[in-house]
């Protein structure tokens, strides 16, 4: 890949927060997404690659693609790269979960990272710039348990 960044999205735990720091230690820009502010500004200074935070609860998506290209173009920043790790996973039978679960569940694992590519899909913002996008997704895609 060229130059620019990689935005990672669940920057603030488990896989997201470890590719983050992968990243940044093999000298990667890393744009940070998460909604922990204190957990942000702690991958931020990991590493010796360049980070910059992106504080934002993907939960709300209404407003996410404008968001987040006035964000890209305010710190002039391209993606080259894109890997959705953010998720929610409610452990609820289907039969017990609520409408507002199931938004939740589609509203960060599928719908922002829409809005997101929606953006970075923008000329005027991105510049032509994404390469590669790579959304990671668990095993109950391919096989369910119990209560998920």
């Amino acid at each position: 890949m060229g130059s620019g960044y990689v935005l990672v999205t669940g920057a603030t735990s488990g896989i997201g927060e470890a590719l983050a720091r992968i990243l940044l230690t093999a000298g990667v820009p890393v744009v940070a997404c998460g909604r922990n502010r204190k957990q942000l500004d702690s991958i931020i200074k990991f590493g010796k690659g360049i980070a910059i935070p992106y504080l934002y609860d993907l939960m709300d998506t209404g407003c996410l693609e404008r968001h987040f290209a006035t964000f890209l173009q305010a710190h002039n920043v391209e993606i080259r790269g894109f890997v959705h790790c953010a998720g929610v996973y409610p452990i609820v039978p289907i039969r017990m979960m609520s409408d507002a679960d199931a938004h939740k569940v589609m509203d960060v694992n599928l719908f922002s990272a829409m809005a997101l590519l929606s953006a970075m899909m923008k000329k005027r913002v991105n510049h032509g710039m994404l390469e590669s996008v790579v959304m990671v997704s668990s095993t109950s895609s391919i096989r369910g348990t119990q209560g998920m």
